[in-house]
């Protein structure tokens, strides 16, 4: 019998307009009456990825940038893995001998390049999301929804503001580009390295974290937990970020939009995000498909 359902979100709970749609919400909510809980594991931080699902009256627990932190139902912070100082330094050297633009997460905060255009794109996606919610859902709320994206964007900064004296928390680092011979070269300078993880979420970014923040690493330590086996986890995803946790779960699913590489680490493959695939995976969980 499935016990837990473990979603990653951008390219696969959330749809192409980037946020939840009404039926992906719903059956969340079907899933969790059905006595299965239902958890997020994503590469955003948690300032990023709660108000999407707030927006539905959800508020799963949540695996956050790629397994560097675990945040309880109440946003609380059970646990966080960080950068060591060193590989920041050499991380963040390299990016700038090299011309690489970058992007550093803490537990709360997110400096990066771009950031006007940042905040433009927050905007589009409250007009997306507020088209995407129906006004005849229980749980939908105009205010709440405009709210949760722009009225606190303080978590969000320009790089210039980061500062290595502060000494934060550094959780993940995003190296930026899309010159396959310059991620290439990072790679082979770090991929040796036994303190970091180095994967991808995108095409065009490299993303950095402690060798322990890895979203099948936090779901494994979950697991053991609450005594779940792996018969009884459904993992969904789309990205090489969700490579660590699509393997290890015997139901694992690639949506139909994953590269390749993605799906041959699955045992099934999910309709599109934007067709309400995780939905229609937990129809079938609900129905005993997968038992």
């Amino acid at each position: 019998m499935i016990k837990l359902f473990v979603s990653d979100l951008d390219g696969t709970l959330l749809n192409g307009k980037h946020v939840v749609s009404p039926e992906n919400a719903q059956a969340i909510r079907d899933l969790e009456a059905a006595g299965i809980e239902f958890l997020v594991a994503t590469g955003r931080s948690y300032n990023s990825a709660a108000p999407l699902l707030e927006m539905h009256g959800l508020s799963p627990k949540m695996i956050t940038l790629n397994g560097a932190t675990f945040i309880e139902t109440d946003g609380s912070i059970r646990y966080t893995h960080t950068l060591d100082t060193s590989e920041i330094k050499d991380i963040l050297m390299y990016a700038v001998e090299h011309n690489l633009e970058y992007s550093i997460m803490t537990p709360e905060d997110y400096y990066l390049a771009n950031y006007e255009e940042f905040i433009e794109r927050i905007a589009k996606h409250v007009e997306e999301a507020k088209a995407e919610m129906d006004e005849d859902d229980p749980d939908y709320d105009d205010t709440t929804s405009t709210s949760q994206f722009l009225v606190d964007t303080s978590y969000v900064h320009d790089i210039s503001e980061y500062d290595p004296n502060m000494e934060l928390p550094i959780c993940k680092i995003m190296i930026l580009s899309s010159d396959e011979t310059a991620k290439e070269e990072f790679l082979n300078t770090f991929d040796e390295n036994p303190n970091i993880d180095i994967t991808s979420s995108s095409p065009d970014n490299l993303e950095i974290t402690n060798i322990k923040a890895q979203k099948g690493l936090a779901l494994e330590e979950y697991a053991i937990e609450q005594g779940y086996t792996l018969n009884e986890i459904v993992t969904i995803g789309d990205s090489l970020n969700d490579r660590s946790m699509l393997q290890m779960a015997t139901y694992s699913f690639a949506m139909e939009n994953a590269s390749p590489q993605v799906k041959s680490l699955t045992n099934y493959e999910a309709p599109h995000h934007n067709e309400n695939g995780v939905a229609k995976v937990i129809a079938d969980v609900i129905s005993g498909k997968y038992n």
